[in-house]
């Protein structure tokens, strides 16, 4: 290789290895979560409708730059790691049609910039966690299809940019509250 053309590609892969964007959606996929945790640079990762099995790993955490995971369609189970809900620049969590259970994360940070949320499709159970409300950039949030057993929570009308909310098929009970004006109604219609 001339000196050059070395250069170009050092320079090239040193990019590469600098952020890391990733989508592998829609292929036959069995690669273990923690292949792609390793890269704390990572921004982006979609491996949607794949073959994927096991869990997430707490390392995909130390990923500080993600903005947008989508892990959804696969076999995937477990317990979704609680460092998760902390990822200050985590704009897209889509975990949806999975086989992960257990509760939802509740450690939602005030700081979070957290858009889109999807777990609709999988195994969790318990209350929705209040720390949602901090969220308050969320404009899509779908927890259908799980077993999540709580009333149903007031605290969603203080989501100013919420459009699109979806609770079905879960065991929520009781009066939905009361909603305060016109422009909450809508966001519930």
């Amino acid at each position: 290789m001339t000196s050059s053309v070395y250069q170009i590609f050092n320079t090239y892969t040193c990019r590469l290895m600098t952020t890391f964007k990733g989508s592998f959606s829609q292929n036959l996929l069995t690669t273990p979560m923690d292949q792609f945790s390793r890269n704390y640079q990572l921004y982006y990762l979609d491996i949607s409708f794949n073959s994927n099995i096991g869990g997430i790993s707490w390392s995909i955490c130390n990923a500080s730059l993600l903005q947008s995971l989508s892990l959804s369609h696969n076999k995937l189970t477990g317990i979704i790691p609680r460092c998760l809900s902390n990822l200050s620049s985590l704009q897209v969590l889509d975990l949806q049609m999975n086989k992960f259970y257990g509760t939802l994360p509740c450690t939602f940070s005030k700081k979070s910039l957290l858009g889109t949320l999807n777990f609709n499709g999988n195994q969790f159970e318990g209350l929705l966690p209040k720390s949602l409300s901090n969220c308050t950039d969320l404009e899509f949030l779908n927890l259908g299809n799980n077993q999540i057993e709580d009333t149903f929570p007031p605290w969603l009308q203080t989501l100013p940019y919420l459009e699109i909310l979806v609770l079905q098929a879960n065991k929520l009970h009781g009066p939905i509250p009361s909603l305060k004006d016109q422009a909450s109604i809508s966001k519930f219609s």
